[in-house]
């Protein structure tokens, strides 16, 4: 039987790295990120940025991705460019400077007899603060909060923010099965 020809969506990510936010800025798996981003970059940009996060925790220079696997694994349909939902999240992540293109293309061969186009990303370990026009679009409740929010982050016995943390619990989703297994190991 010859073999079949077919090409993946393989995105290459780094670390963009930042010195000011890689001290100061959020984990993108931080309540933060969950109670505020969410609303701004949607559910399966936050996703993403997570699942990046996990992994450039386990590979700190960067690993490979098969976006169609990944995409499958958070239930959202793939295709290249901003035609799927998938491709609209990720075009969000850089939209919003959470991440951002490679300049260098590459190319890379996968195990079988395909090549398949590569995308490299740099992605922030750490995310900012959500900006000032993009936290006036959300819930009146969390706009207001996310001021003590802050507050209490850098001026821990300024305010108790009861309410913050609150909100936070009830906004933590759990993780998709098998999310994580969709990102690639690194080894490619």
């Amino acid at each position: 039987m010859a073999p079949t020809t077919s090409t993946a969506w393989i995105a290459e990510i780094r670390p963009w790295a930042d010195p000011v936010l890689d001290q100061r800025g959020y984990d993108p798996r931080d309540r933060y990120v969950e109670t505020f981003w969410l609303g701004v970059i949607g559910p399966t940009a936050t996703w993403i940025m997570r699942g990046f996060a996990d992994r450039l925790e386990r590979f700190p220079d960067g690993f490979s991705v098969d976006l169609d696997t990944m995409a499958a694994a958070i239930g959202v349909s793939c295709a290249r460019g901003q035609q799927s939902p998938f491709g609209r999240a990720l075009h969000r992540c850089v939209m919003f400077g959470l991440a951002r293109t490679s300049t260098a293309p590459q190319r890379v061969a996968s195990q079988v007899t395909r090549a398949a186009p590569t995308t490299t990303l740099e992605v922030r370990r750490r995310v900012p603060q959500v900006p000032t026009r993009s936290l006036r679009r959300l819930p009146p409740e969390l706009f207001e909060s996310h001021d003590q929010w802050v507050r209490a982050r850098y001026h821990p016995g300024h305010q108790p923010a009861e309410h913050v943390a609150t909100i936070a619990s009830e906004a933590a989703p759990a993780p998709p099965i098998g999310f994580s297994a969709a990102i690639s190991d690194g080894t490619r």
